[in-house]
């Protein structure tokens, strides 16, 4: 079987053809992490009912071309709270979880936040073991077939995006 074609956006969740998702056990997840946003974003990153991939891919471009020209600041993209790339690439994986997850409906898909777990990426700072911060994705990952999709997820709770 050959391995699924990754897009240079998209490089996770891509197009698997319809046989492999069921083989994929009917769950996707993706990793969150808290961040804060500026008002009009959160409110574009909410609206599902206008989000798409290619206002996702959008919005993409427009960061990366605000980055380059210093105008993060005054096109209203987070900058304090650490890094602002960061924090935005995790805002555009969560509102694509969110399409695939309306595209994708016989599949559960949810993006998760495991906690500030205590590991080599960011020097033992945080306060969960790696077992504590794995019981939301397992537990989703291992949810019933008409478990929730499109949903947040803190920990094993669910909650809002914004």
């Amino acid at each position: 079987m050959a391995a699924p074609r990754m897009s240079r956006k998209h490089c996770f969740l891509c197009s698997y053809p319809p046989p492999m998702q069921e083989l994929l056990t009917s769950r996707l997840l993706s990793h969150y992490c808290s961040f804060s946003v500026e008002k009009n974003l959160k409110q574009e990153l909410n609206d599902i009912d206008k989000l798409s991939v290619e206002r996702v891919d959008e919005l993409s471009e427009l960061f990366l071309e605000d980055f380059k020209n210093g105008q993060l600041d005054q096109r209203g993209w987070p900058i304090e709270k650490g890094p602002s790339a960061y924090r935005v690439s995790k805002a555009l994986v969560n509102a694509y979880t969110r399409v695939l997850a309306k595209k994708h409906t016989s599949l559960r898909i949810n993006c998760v936040n495991p906690g500030h777990v205590n590991t080599d990426g960011n020097f033992h700072t945080g306060d969960l073991t790696v077992a504590e911060g794995a019981r939301g994705p397992v537990t989703l990952a291992l949810a019933p077939r008409e478990g929730p999709t499109g949903a947040y997820f803190d920990g094993t709770e669910e909650a809002s995006f914004v």
